[in-house]
């Protein structure tokens, strides 16, 4: 049986390497990595449900790759979706988590050009913002 350091305080466990499977960094670690995935998981459910309108009628959009270093300005929206001279962007954020400083910044610029910028929680929360921008 292997040693539980789980018992430790929490100011000693933070100063743990990330190795031990019980620190406070092994932890948050463990934390980003899942939220990575699960807002990942979100654009792509987002994705999903732009690609199945095309059908009915296209719905262009411009999305970033999650996987690498983004070609886009830093702090751009995660989806810019236009229609019919109508544009909606939405950023994607697992709940508890706020925008950076950049993103805060082009989201200003963004709202001072006459446009919205939606910050969404839930593909849910995304949808329906989209749709109403967009009027569909």
């Amino acid at each position: 049986m292997g040693w539980d350091s789980s018992s430790l305080p929490p100011s000693v466990r933070r100063l743990m390497p990330a190795s031990e499977p019980h620190s406070i960094a092994a932890q948050e670690q463990r934390r980003a990595v899942t939220e990575h995935k699960d807002e990942a998981e979100m654009h792509d459910q987002f994705e999903t449900w732009l690609r199945y309108h095309a059908a009915e009628f296209p719905i262009p959009a411009v999305h970033s790759r999650m996987d690498r270093k983004s070609t886009i300005r830093e702090g751009w929206p995660d989806f810019t979706v236009c229609w019919q001279g109508r544009v909606a962007f939405v950023e994607f954020k697992m709940p508890g988590n706020k925008p950076s400083a950049e993103q805060d910044a082009v989201a200003r610029e963004i709202v001072q050009s006459g446009m919205t910028v939606a910050v969404c929680y839930s593909v849910a929360e995304a949808i329906a913002h989209t749709k109403r921008i967009l009027g569909i």
